[in-house]
């Protein structure tokens, strides 16, 4: 299973609610949450970009999967399912 689909169960799990930053860390990367490490943020974002560009029709103006700036990311399912 990809990280991509790892994500998307994640939030999809807490559909129209914040996914903190630290959560997804550590439930779809399995390590412990560093606030501090670049490396961490990279790879989440990179991750939810990935994800972006394979489930939103303009991955530069998302409707589905929504940055909540230094907090985390909402999965917002209104019309995800129609698609």
């Amino acid at each position: 299973m990809g990280k991509s689909y790892e994500l998307l169960c994640e939030l999809e799990s807490h559909a129209g609610r914040l996914c903190a930053r630290r959560a997804l860390v550590e439930k779809v990367f399995g390590e412990t949450y560093d606030a501090a490490s670049e490396s961490q943020r990279t790879k989440l974002d990179a991750a939810i970009r990935r994800l972006q560009q394979k489930i939103e029709d303009d991955p530069d103006r998302p409707q589905y999967v929504l940055t909540e700036r230094g907090e985390g990311y909402r999965l917002m399912a209104e019309g995800l399912a129609a698609k």
